[in-house]
């Protein structure tokens, strides 16, 4: 009789044993941390833009954008229907892209903006040896597309050097950077008036939408 209940207490002893065990959790390692999501910060809208229009059937058309950044105006481009290889890039005088007097596609534009009339240069030149608007060459690749961005220290939405309200005019052929007063750059094969964005916005239309 003693043997049956001792040997009962070791299985009972051993079936707890075996509970307790398979009871017993441990617990998971902490986990890492995640770290912070980073969200880019939004692009700044445009100040101003030019939409670029064909003259006289050339094709030639695209966007041009204009807003503040470190050093003066980051200016952006994207442009088709070109020829292949180099092509004058200016900021002209008149807010004007209809024919001048003459006939000449995108004549009323004017001349080169040059506020203080200084000569014509490279975009690189240092102020005075160049005009404001002397953006110099754009490049065209084999499909006729251009598309870059840099910034002029010269540009300006408003006072002496403001560009609002002005023609960009695009031309045929490379800018040589020398020859008065305009570099010999050939036709005006596209133009775009510079508006700033919040005049846009005001003469918007009732009902639509924002332009972002």
């Amino acid at each position: 009789m003693l043997a049956r209940l001792t040997l009962g207490c070791v299985l009972a002893g051993s079936l707890l044993l075996s509970a307790c065990a398979e009871d017993t959790s441990v617990d998971p390692p902490p986990a890492p941390e995640a770290e912070p999501i980073e969200e880019e910060a939004p692009e700044e809208a445009p100040e101003a833009s030019a939409l670029i229009r064909p003259l006289d059937d050339s094709g030639v058309e695209g966007l041009i954008t204009f807003q503040t950044t470190n050093g003066g105006v980051q200016v952006t481009y994207a442009l088709a229907g070109l020829t292949p290889g180099a092509h004058g890039f200016h900021v002209h005088e008149n807010g004007d892209c209809d024919p001048g007097d003459d006939g000449t596609p995108g004549g009323a534009a004017g001349g080169h903006f040059a506020p203080q009339e200084d000569p014509h240069g490279a975009p690189s030149a240092e102020a005075g040896q160049r005009h404001v608007g002397d953006f110099g060459n754009i490049e065209a690749g084999a499909d006729g597309r251009a598309s870059g961005t840099f910034v002029d220290a010269l540009i300006a939405f408003e006072g002496d050097n403001s560009i609002i309200d002005r023609a960009v005019v695009v031309h045929a052929e490379a800018d040589d950077l020398e020859s008065q007063p305009s570099g010999n750059a050939g036709a005006r094969v596209g133009c775009g008036v510079v508006r700033s964005m919040a005049s846009m916005q005001q003469n918007l239309p009732p009902g639509h939408p924002p332009i972002n």
